[in-house]
């Protein structure tokens, strides 16, 4: 945990963490999301500006991976998805989980035992922030491209 002061402005306490997501190959990470569990300013995609007209047109063997798998959603939003490397936040995780089920792209099927796994972990991480009077939480989800022999 560090402290920055700052002459004239309140001391700001900051926990620095290295980024978690173990990915063999950048090239094969389809999108990542930063999950708070709100609503409030929490989307980065405009689904009613993304229009179904666009081509997605790539040339980069990244994008090319991304294309065929997003090939199941409308053109504007797979060509908003082959580009974007900004995370994509809380709204836009449940539109797409919620309108886009045939593509099963960002539906997660987890068994009990990995549930379980997951909230013992957020449960210690808030208790932990709770303890030490901080408020901010973020859960990092990514999706990888695997090859079926990997998994």
């Amino acid at each position: 945990m560090y402290s920055v002061k700052m002459p004239g402005v309140t001391t700001v306490d900051l926990i620095i963490q290295a980024n978690c997501l173990q990915i063999a190959d950048c090239n094969s990470m389809l999108q990542v999301f930063d999950l708070k569990g709100s609503t409030h300013q929490r989307s980065v995609i405009d689904f009613q500006k993304i229009t179904t007209s666009d081509t997605v047109s790539t040339t980069q063997s990244s994008k090319s991976i991304k294309k065929s798998l997003f090939d199941m959603l409308p053109d504007g939003l797979a060509k908003f998805l082959s580009t974007n490397t900004e995370p994509l936040k809380d709204v836009d995780y449940v539109h797409l989980s919620q309108n886009f089920k045939q593509s099963s792209l960002f539906n997660i099927d987890l068994d009990t035992t990995d549930i379980r796994r997951i909230q013992r972990a957020i449960r210690a991480d808030t208790s932990f922030l709770a303890r030490n009077q901080l408020m901010d939480y973020s859960l990092l989800l990514g999706f990888e491209k695997v090859e079926e022999s990997s998994i």
